[in-house]
């Protein structure tokens, strides 16, 4: 008797290891896959992988007019990867801190506080190059993806990404680093 159960439970170990082991699969996995949440079906995902409401299918007709109409203030920025998001960000250096509707930007930490101009193409708007032939001193053109646009009568809001490869922050994947800053449109004095 003692044999048969000792012989039931080595069979139970057993069939729960092959269990386990058909479970798991050999296949690498893909560091470019993304496991954090996503955006789609009307929202969006803020710092710490909440998801709100949001515009996704609006027109480049309506960015420009946003763009024309209000005056645009960073409210907060977060830094995500593919596979994590951080939670609100207390600084960004040399990142647009407010879009003018005059078409040009605000950067920070630039002293004198240095505008760029931008234009705007689908849902990509383009900060110009610098070059200051003085200096030898540049910098590239940046593309923002602008993910999300809602407008209400009080302001709005806009969501956009740049992408960050390169940079390097805690334990983000600097390939796949990025950083979404949400934007508050305030009503200018016409």
């Amino acid at each position: 008797m003692i044999a048969m159960r000792f012989h039931i439970f080595f069979l139970i170990i057993v069939l729960g290891l092959m269990m386990i082991s058909c479970g798991h699969s050999d296949e690498p996995v893909d560091p470019n896959e993304i496991t954090r949440v996503q955006d789609g079906n009307g929202k969006v995902f803020l710092e710490n992988g909440t998801l709100v409401d949001a515009n996704l299918d609006y027109t480049q007709s309506e960015l420009e007019q946003a763009l024309q109409q209000y005056e645009w203030e960073r409210e907060y920025c977060f830094f995500y990867d593919n596979h994590n998001i951080s939670s609100r960000v207390s600084e960004l250096r040399y990142m647009p801190i407010t879009i003018h509707t005059n078409g040009t930007i605000d950067i920070t930490d630039e002293y004198p506080l240095r505008q760029r101009e931008y234009t705007i193409k689908g849902k990509i708007l383009t900060m110009s190059l610098i070059e200051d032939v003085f200096s030898s001193y540049y910098e590239l053109p940046r593309d923002f993806v602008i993910v999300a646009l809602d407008i209400s009568e009080n302001g709005g809001r806009m969501i956009m990404d740049t992408n960050l490869k390169g940079y390097e922050y805690k334990n983000y994947d600097p390939n796949s680093m990025s950083t979404r800053m949400v934007w508050k449109a305030k009503m200018t004095d016409s």
